[in-house]
Protein backbone atom coordinates (compact mmCIF):
# COMPACT_ATOMS: atom_id res chain seq x y z
CA UNK A 1 0.00 0.00 0.00
CA UNK A 2 1.72 3.74 -0.42
CA UNK A 3 2.24 5.82 1.74
CA UNK A 4 -1.11 8.16 0.45
CA UNK A 5 -3.40 5.37 0.06
CA UNK A 6 -2.29 4.40 3.82
CA UNK A 7 -2.75 8.27 4.98
CA UNK A 8 -6.19 8.48 3.21
CA UNK A 9 -7.55 5.80 5.11
CA UNK A 10 -5.84 6.82 8.09
CA UNK A 11 -7.93 9.64 7.74
CA UNK A 12 -11.22 8.32 7.09
CA UNK A 13 -14.06 7.62 9.62
CA UNK A 14 -14.22 3.26 10.27
CA UNK A 15 -17.30 2.22 9.23
CA UNK A 16 -20.46 2.09 10.76
CA UNK A 17 -21.33 -1.37 12.10
CA UNK A 18 -24.92 -1.81 13.31
CA UNK A 19 -25.05 -3.96 16.96
CA UNK A 20 -26.52 -6.96 15.45
CA UNK A 21 -24.07 -7.29 12.40
CA UNK A 22 -21.78 -7.07 15.01
CA UNK A 23 -22.66 -9.78 17.30
CA UNK A 24 -22.67 -11.88 14.37
CA UNK A 25 -19.55 -11.56 13.48
CA UNK A 26 -18.26 -11.62 17.05
CA UNK A 27 -20.23 -15.27 17.80
CA UNK A 28 -20.39 -16.54 14.73
CA UNK A 29 -17.20 -18.92 13.30
CA UNK A 30 -14.90 -17.68 10.77
CA UNK A 31 -16.41 -20.57 7.84
CA UNK A 32 -20.44 -19.37 8.76
CA UNK A 33 -22.65 -17.39 6.49
CA UNK A 34 -23.59 -13.75 7.23
CA UNK A 35 -25.21 -11.44 5.57
CA UNK A 36 -24.68 -8.05 5.64
CA UNK A 37 -25.94 -4.77 3.46
CA UNK A 38 -22.63 -2.45 2.75
CA UNK A 39 -23.80 1.08 2.30
CA UNK A 40 -20.82 2.48 -0.07
CA UNK A 41 -19.22 5.89 0.95
CA UNK A 42 -20.00 8.46 -1.66
CA UNK A 43 -16.57 9.13 -4.17
CA UNK A 44 -17.60 12.70 -4.26
CA UNK A 45 -17.67 15.79 -1.83
CA UNK A 46 -21.33 16.91 -1.45
CA UNK A 47 -23.04 13.46 -2.11
CA UNK A 48 -24.17 11.20 0.08
CA UNK A 49 -23.57 7.44 -2.04
CA UNK A 50 -21.92 6.89 -4.82
CA UNK A 51 -23.65 8.12 -8.05
CA UNK A 52 -25.34 4.65 -9.51
CA UNK A 53 -23.59 4.46 -12.24
CA UNK A 54 -20.09 4.12 -10.55
CA UNK A 55 -21.56 1.38 -7.78
CA UNK A 56 -21.29 -1.55 -9.67
CA UNK A 57 -17.60 -1.26 -10.78
CA UNK A 58 -16.62 0.13 -7.27
CA UNK A 59 -18.76 -2.82 -5.90
CA UNK A 60 -16.86 -5.10 -7.96
CA UNK A 61 -13.35 -3.83 -7.39
CA UNK A 62 -13.85 -4.31 -3.01
CA UNK A 63 -14.99 -7.09 -3.55
CA UNK A 64 -12.58 -8.60 -5.91
CA UNK A 65 -9.53 -6.96 -2.99
CA UNK A 66 -11.73 -8.69 -0.10
CA UNK A 67 -11.61 -11.97 -2.25
CA UNK A 68 -7.96 -12.32 -3.24
CA UNK A 69 -7.35 -11.20 1.00
CA UNK A 70 -9.55 -13.61 2.22
CA UNK A 71 -8.93 -16.59 -0.51
CA UNK A 72 -12.86 -16.76 -0.67
CA UNK A 73 -15.53 -15.27 -2.23
CA UNK A 74 -19.28 -14.40 -1.65
CA UNK A 75 -22.43 -16.63 -1.96
CA UNK A 76 -24.37 -14.43 -3.25
CA UNK A 77 -24.24 -10.69 -3.97
CA UNK A 78 -26.90 -7.83 -4.94
CA UNK A 79 -26.30 -4.17 -6.52
CA UNK A 80 -28.18 -1.45 -5.74
CA UNK A 81 -26.90 1.15 -7.50
CA UNK A 82 -29.82 3.32 -6.43
CA UNK A 83 -29.02 2.74 -2.67
CA UNK A 84 -25.04 2.97 -3.19
CA UNK A 85 -25.42 -0.28 -1.31
CA UNK A 86 -24.52 -4.18 -2.36
CA UNK A 87 -25.90 -7.23 -0.10
CA UNK A 88 -23.77 -9.55 0.63
CA UNK A 89 -23.63 -13.15 1.78
CA UNK A 90 -20.34 -14.65 2.73
CA UNK A 91 -18.36 -16.32 5.36
CA UNK A 92 -17.45 -14.31 8.00
CA UNK A 93 -13.79 -13.55 7.41
CA UNK A 94 -15.06 -12.01 4.08
CA UNK A 95 -18.04 -9.73 6.17
CA UNK A 96 -14.97 -8.73 9.09
CA UNK A 97 -12.57 -8.16 5.95
CA UNK A 98 -15.38 -6.32 3.59
CA UNK A 99 -16.35 -3.98 6.36
CA UNK A 100 -12.77 -2.63 7.01
CA UNK A 101 -12.25 -1.58 3.65
CA UNK A 102 -12.10 2.52 3.22
CA UNK A 103 -15.29 2.12 0.21
CA UNK A 104 -17.31 1.05 2.98
CA UNK A 105 -19.61 3.65 5.14
CA UNK A 106 -21.85 1.47 7.10
CA UNK A 107 -23.08 -2.44 7.25
CA UNK A 108 -25.91 -4.20 8.94
CA UNK A 109 -27.37 -7.03 9.05
CA UNK A 110 -29.55 -8.70 6.81
CA UNK A 111 -30.83 -11.29 8.97
CA UNK A 112 -33.15 -8.32 11.27
CA UNK A 113 -36.21 -9.19 12.06
CA UNK A 114 -38.87 -6.91 11.10
CA UNK A 115 -41.96 -6.33 13.55
CA UNK A 116 -45.26 -4.99 12.70
CA UNK A 117 -45.83 -1.56 13.16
Amino acid sequence: MSKRSSNKRANRAPAEIDPVLRTELDQKAASETVGAIVRLRPTRPGLHAPPPGEVESLARTVLGRVSAASGSSPGSVNVMPNLGSIAVRANVDFVKRLVQEEEVAAATSSSHQVTAL
